[in-house]
C-alpha cells in the first residue's frame, strides 16, 4: 500500500500540511495510471516518482491552485515514463550479475556470494535513480519558471475535478467493454445536451 501516489499524499499531508495541494496531486496520479500494473516484466509509469517531484516542486514554487500546479503535471508525466527506460536499462545491466550467479551454482560453490550482487544492484538503481530525480527537479523547475509568463494565471472555474475527471479517462478506457464505450458517450451526450439547455 505504501507504493500508491496516494498514501505518499496522505504522510505528507500529515508531515507538512497543504492538504488541497497534496491531495489533489496524489489522487490525480492515483487515477491517471490506475490501469497499470505490474505483471510478469512489464513495468508500469513510476507514479510515485511524478507524485513526489509534483508535489517537491508545488512547495518549493508556492503554487496552491489546480491550474497553477497543471503544467508541471503535464511536464512530469513523460518523465514518469523516461524513468520506466531507466529502470529497463539497469535490469539489463543486471544481465551479467544472473550470469555469475548461474556460473557461482554450477561450479564455484565456495566463491558464491549473492549478497555483493544485491549491494551492487541496489547501490547502482539509488545512484541512477537518484541523479535521475535531482536533475527532473532541477530542469522542470526551470521550464515552469520559463514558461509561467505564457501560462495563464488563472482558468476560470478549473478546479481539481477537472484534473480528475480528465485522470479517470483512462481507466475507463482501459475496460474494454463495448457496452462501457456506449455509457461513456450516451453520458457525454446527455451532459453536453445538459450544458446546452
Amino acid at each position: 500500500m505504501l507504493d500508491r501516489p496516494i498514501a505518499l499524499g496522505l504522510i505528507v499531508g500529515i508531515c507538512f500540511g497543504n492538504w488541497n495541494v497534496v491531495l489533489g496531486i496524489a489522487i490525480f496520479f492515483e487515477l491517471f495510471w490506475m490501469d497499470k500494473i505490474h505483471a510478469g516484466t512489464y513495468i508500469p509509469p513510476h507514479k510515485m516518482f511524478a507524485t513526489c517531484i509534483s508535489i517537491l516542486l508545488a512547495f518549493h514554487l508556492d503554487l496552491h491552485r489546480a491550474e497553477q500546479i497543471l503544467p508541471i503535471i503535464f511536464l512530469v508525466i513523460p518523465l514518469a515514463l523516461l524513468a520506466v527506460r531507466l529502470e529497463s536499462w539497469q535490469r539489463i545491466f543486471q544481465n551479467q550479475s544472473y550470469d555469475k550467479l548461474l556460473s557461482w551454482s554450477r561450479s564455484c560453490i565456495d566463491e558464491f556470494h549473492p549478497t555483493i550482487l544485491i549491494k551492487k544492484s541496489l547501490l547502482q538503481i539509488v545512484c541512477m535513480n537518484s541523479l535521475f530525480f535531482f536533475c527532473s527537479f532541477l530542469i522542470l523547475g526551470y521550464v515552469y519558471l520559463y514558461i509561467k509568463p505564457f501560462w495563464p494565471l488563472t482558468l476560470k472555474g478549473f478546479t481539481w475535478n477537472h484534473l480528475w475527471i480528465f485522470a479517470l479517462i483512462g481507466a475507463i478506457l482501459s475496460l474494454r467493454k463495448i457496452r462501457l464505450y456506449q455509457y461513456l458517450f450516451l453520458g457525454g451526450a446527455l451532459l453536453c445536451l445538459g450544458i446546452w439547455i
